[in-house]
């Protein structure tokens, strides 16, 4: 599990960066594998969960929030055979992906429930595939000196499969991203976003305010 955690406090701590998040749970303690033949599977494909690769699980009573971040032995084992920290590429890209979204889930989860602001479905979604693209930039910046987010963009918006059991959710979430993007694009012709100060102050100003209003400027 060590170099889940490790990942995990990486991954965390890139999104606490890139969000000005000074006080957020760590997930360590809520992380945890799990075979596909046990009880904890089983109870999540009840709740319409996606054990075969990962799921976050919550609920809040009261003051108490119970959470639980669950990453199946086959995604720990390709994220432990070729580590996407040291080198990521097409080959564990997909994994890094599914790892990534939990992570944004916790994060946003955790945030919203703790300053007792609402959050949806949806906007769950369409942050973890901001997330997953903007963790991915910056990870491949850093080993090889380029952000990709032209070719990451492809992939994440137009080649990956819905694995989502909230498969029409998925989509629109999907979608949003990709008008976000388009956005973003339209307003620096020729440049990349992900390089732009602009990109990641609006961001973090949708992820900490109203996803409403996000929405509205989106689809505008």
């Amino acid at each position: 599990m060590k170099h889940l955690f490790d990942l995990a406090d990486r991954l965390s701590t890139e999104l606490g960066h890139l969000y000005g998040l000074s006080n957020q749970m760590s997930v360590i303690p809520y992380l945890q594998t799990i075979s596909l033949n046990d009880v904890t599977a089983r109870f999540l494909k009840s709740k319409g969960l996606s054990p075969e690769r990962a799921a976050t699980l919550f609920q809040k009573t009261g003051d108490a929030i119970d959470i639980g971040v669950y990453i199946s032995e086959s995604l720990a084992e390709t994220l432990l055979q070729d580590p996407p920290d040291r080198n990521l590429t097409s080959d564990n890209l997909d994994a890094f992906w599914a790892f990534a979204e939990e992570l944004s889930h916790f994060h946003l989860i955790t945030d919203r429930l703790t300053q007792d602001q609402p959050f949806s479905r949806l906007q769950l979604e369409w942050q973890s595939e901001i997330d997953k693209l903007v963790l991915a930039a910056a990870l491949l910046h850093r080993q090889v000196g380029d952000h990709h987010y032209t070719p990451l963009k492809i992939l994440l918006h137009e080649d990956c499969e819905i694995q989502s059991s909230h498969g029409e959710t998925y989509r629109d979430a999907t979608h949003l991203s990709k008008l976000f993007w388009q956005k973003m694009e339209s307003q620096f012709p020729g440049e990349n976003p992900l390089r732009k100060p602009e990109t990641m102050a609006l961001l973090r100003r949708f992820r900490a305010g109203s996803f409403e209003k996000a929405l509205q400027w989106i689809c505008a």
